[in-house]
Protein backbone atom coordinates (compact mmCIF):
# COMPACT_ATOMS: atom_id res chain seq x y z
CA UNK A 1 0.00 0.00 0.00
CA UNK A 2 1.28 3.64 -0.66
CA UNK A 3 2.22 5.64 1.96
CA UNK A 4 -0.43 8.28 0.44
CA UNK A 5 -2.82 5.76 1.36
CA UNK A 6 -1.74 4.62 4.77
CA UNK A 7 -1.68 8.35 5.39
CA UNK A 8 -5.35 8.85 4.38
CA UNK A 9 -7.10 7.39 7.80
CA UNK A 10 -5.11 10.06 9.89
CA UNK A 11 -5.73 12.66 7.83
CA UNK A 12 -9.94 11.70 7.37
CA UNK A 13 -9.72 11.63 11.23
CA UNK A 14 -7.28 15.52 11.55
CA UNK A 15 -10.25 16.70 9.11
CA UNK A 16 -13.03 15.27 11.52
CA UNK A 17 -11.13 16.95 14.48
CA UNK A 18 -11.03 19.74 13.27
CA UNK A 19 -14.58 20.19 11.42
CA UNK A 20 -15.56 19.32 15.72
CA UNK A 21 -13.38 22.37 16.82
CA UNK A 22 -14.97 24.82 14.78
CA UNK A 23 -18.07 23.52 15.80
CA UNK A 24 -17.78 23.73 19.22
CA UNK A 25 -16.22 27.16 18.22
CA UNK A 26 -19.77 28.61 16.78
CA UNK A 27 -21.20 26.43 19.95
CA UNK A 28 -19.46 29.02 21.96
CA UNK A 29 -20.01 31.88 20.57
CA UNK A 30 -23.93 30.76 20.44
CA UNK A 31 -23.60 30.62 24.65
CA UNK A 32 -21.56 33.95 24.53
CA UNK A 33 -24.38 35.36 22.51
CA UNK A 34 -26.97 34.48 24.40
CA UNK A 35 -25.31 35.15 27.92
CA UNK A 36 -24.42 38.87 26.77
CA UNK A 37 -27.93 39.25 26.09
CA UNK A 38 -29.02 38.00 29.60
CA UNK A 39 -26.48 40.31 30.87
CA UNK A 40 -28.27 43.48 28.58
CA UNK A 41 -31.59 42.35 29.81
CA UNK A 42 -30.47 42.78 33.01
CA UNK A 43 -28.70 46.06 32.85
CA UNK A 44 -32.27 47.36 31.22
CA UNK A 45 -34.14 46.17 34.76
CA UNK A 46 -31.97 48.04 36.11
CA UNK A 47 -32.04 51.36 34.06
CA UNK A 48 -36.06 51.31 33.83
CA UNK A 49 -35.43 50.61 37.82
CA UNK A 50 -33.53 53.58 38.15
CA UNK A 51 -35.92 56.22 36.13
CA UNK A 52 -38.72 54.52 38.18
CA UNK A 53 -37.16 55.06 41.01
CA UNK A 54 -36.39 58.63 40.19
CA UNK A 55 -39.94 59.67 38.37
CA UNK A 56 -41.81 58.46 42.33
CA UNK A 57 -39.35 59.58 44.72
CA UNK A 58 -41.88 62.40 44.93
CA UNK A 59 -44.59 59.99 46.00
CA UNK A 60 -44.29 58.29 49.33
CA UNK A 61 -43.70 54.65 50.30
CA UNK A 62 -44.25 52.56 53.18
CA UNK A 63 -41.46 51.87 54.62
CA UNK A 64 -41.99 48.05 53.40
CA UNK A 65 -41.73 49.00 50.01
CA UNK A 66 -38.94 50.97 50.36
CA UNK A 67 -37.28 47.91 51.10
CA UNK A 68 -38.50 45.60 48.95
CA UNK A 69 -37.68 48.56 45.98
CA UNK A 70 -34.38 48.77 47.75
CA UNK A 71 -33.92 45.22 47.99
CA UNK A 72 -34.83 44.43 44.18
CA UNK A 73 -31.88 46.66 43.36
CA UNK A 74 -29.97 45.40 45.04
CA UNK A 75 -30.54 41.87 43.79
CA UNK A 76 -30.53 43.21 40.15
CA UNK A 77 -27.06 44.76 41.10
CA UNK A 78 -25.77 41.31 41.89
CA UNK A 79 -27.39 39.56 39.67
CA UNK A 80 -25.43 41.74 36.62
CA UNK A 81 -22.02 41.26 38.40
CA UNK A 82 -22.23 37.45 38.24
CA UNK A 83 -23.56 37.66 34.78
CA UNK A 84 -20.83 39.94 34.18
CA UNK A 85 -18.42 37.22 35.26
CA UNK A 86 -20.26 34.30 33.43
CA UNK A 87 -20.16 36.42 30.27
CA UNK A 88 -15.94 36.59 31.17
CA UNK A 89 -16.03 33.26 31.71
CA UNK A 90 -17.46 32.39 28.38
CA UNK A 91 -15.52 34.69 26.69
CA UNK A 92 -11.95 32.99 27.93
CA UNK A 93 -13.69 29.55 27.11
CA UNK A 94 -14.24 31.19 23.67
CA UNK A 95 -10.98 31.94 23.51
CA UNK A 96 -9.55 28.78 24.41
CA UNK A 97 -11.69 26.99 22.02
CA UNK A 98 -10.36 28.72 19.26
CA UNK A 99 -7.01 28.08 19.87
CA UNK A 100 -7.46 24.77 20.35
CA UNK A 101 -9.31 24.79 16.64
CA UNK A 102 -6.76 26.60 15.51
CA UNK A 103 -4.02 23.73 16.35
CA UNK A 104 -6.28 21.26 15.50
CA UNK A 105 -6.93 23.39 12.08
CA UNK A 106 -3.43 24.09 11.87
CA UNK A 107 -2.25 19.98 12.40
CA UNK A 108 -4.63 18.93 9.39
CA UNK A 109 -3.54 21.26 7.25
CA UNK A 110 -0.28 20.36 8.05
CA UNK A 111 -1.03 16.87 7.35
CA UNK A 112 -2.57 17.64 3.71
CA UNK A 113 0.56 19.29 2.87
CA UNK A 114 2.16 15.53 3.65
CA UNK A 115 0.09 14.01 2.02
CA UNK A 116 0.45 16.00 -0.90
CA UNK A 117 4.32 15.96 -1.12
CA UNK A 118 4.05 12.40 -0.56
CA UNK A 119 1.86 11.72 -3.41
CA UNK A 120 3.67 13.94 -6.03
CA UNK A 121 7.57 11.63 -4.98
CA UNK A 122 5.33 8.28 -5.69
CA UNK A 123 4.08 10.02 -8.78
CA UNK A 124 7.83 11.00 -9.77
CA UNK A 125 8.66 7.78 -8.80
CA UNK A 126 5.73 5.96 -10.75
CA UNK A 127 7.27 8.06 -13.39
CA UNK A 128 10.94 7.01 -13.27
CA UNK A 129 9.68 3.30 -13.55
CA UNK A 130 7.77 3.58 -16.17
CA UNK A 131 10.65 5.71 -17.94
CA UNK A 132 13.18 2.53 -17.05
CA UNK A 133 10.51 0.03 -18.30
CA UNK A 134 10.26 1.72 -21.36
CA UNK A 135 13.82 2.40 -22.02
CA UNK A 136 14.76 -1.74 -21.04
CA UNK A 137 11.50 -2.69 -23.52
CA UNK A 138 13.49 -0.33 -25.60
CA UNK A 139 17.05 -1.60 -25.50
CA UNK A 140 15.81 -5.33 -25.51
CA UNK A 141 13.99 -4.51 -29.36
CA UNK A 142 16.96 -2.90 -30.38
CA UNK A 143 19.33 -5.86 -29.24
CA UNK A 144 16.84 -8.70 -30.99
CA UNK A 145 16.75 -6.25 -33.98
CA UNK A 146 19.83 -7.53 -37.07
CA UNK A 147 22.38 -5.22 -37.65
CA UNK A 148 21.69 -2.60 -35.05
CA UNK A 149 23.30 -4.25 -32.31
CA UNK A 150 26.05 -6.31 -34.13
CA UNK A 151 24.95 -9.51 -33.18
CA UNK A 152 23.74 -11.67 -35.67
CA UNK A 153 20.45 -13.14 -34.78
CA UNK A 154 20.66 -17.33 -33.77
Amino acid sequence: MQRSKRLQPVLDLARQKSREGMQAVAYIQHRLEEEVGKLEQLRVCQKEYNTFDKNDKKQSFNALSLRGLREFNANVEVAIQQQSRQVQAVRLQLQQVREQWRQLDARSQGLEKTQQKIRQEELRLQDRIEQRDQDEFIQQLNLNKPGISGHKPS
